[in-house]
């Protein structure tokens, strides 16, 4: 007898999804793919630049992270000088994981693609906020329309 079928329960073949497109998320004027099955951004162009999205703090509701605009990554640093955050780091305020990426969360879940999803369109919800902590519009980040990316 064979793997087939095992006290009377019947394994099926896994399902096979089809390739997908990454969400991109502009951070500071850097472009990153939002993968939640591997849970980080990749940034475009730059595949080897990551930074983990499970990273982010969580105060109040709100997932946030320093953001180095001379490394396009983390900010490794002390964020409790005396002085601030330099002027090149940035906090980043993320959107909930199932607006980031719904369709990888959903798969990460065991879920169906359109779970999350909601028909609603993805909408410029990360902040980035300058040293002294005022949001600047003209760096807020978007959502863009997904690139195609094998997986």
């Amino acid at each position: 007898m064979g793997m087939e079928k095992y006290m009377g329960y019947e394994a099926k073949a896994p399902k096979q999804r089809p390739e997908r497109l990454l969400p991109e998320i502009n951070i500071a004027e850097t472009l990153f793919h939002v993968d939640i099955e591997k849970l980080e951004f990749r940034q475009v162009g730059d595949p080897s630049n990551r930074m983990p999205i499970i990273g982010a703090k969580e105060e109040m509701g709100f997932s946030h992270f320093f953001f180095d605009t001379k490394t396009k990554n983390l900010f490794t640093g002390d964020t409790k000088m005396p002085d601030g955050i330099p002027g090149h780091v940035r906090i980043v305020l993320l959107p909930p994981l199932k607006e980031l990426d719904p369709i990888g969360l959903a798969r990460q879940q065991g879920l169906p693609d359109e779970f999350h999803n909601n028909n609603r369109s993805l909408k410029e919800k990360t902040i980035v906020f300058s040293k002294k902590n005022e949001p600047k519009p003209q760096q807020q980040p978007a959502i863009k329309k997904p690139r195609r990316q094998k997986l």
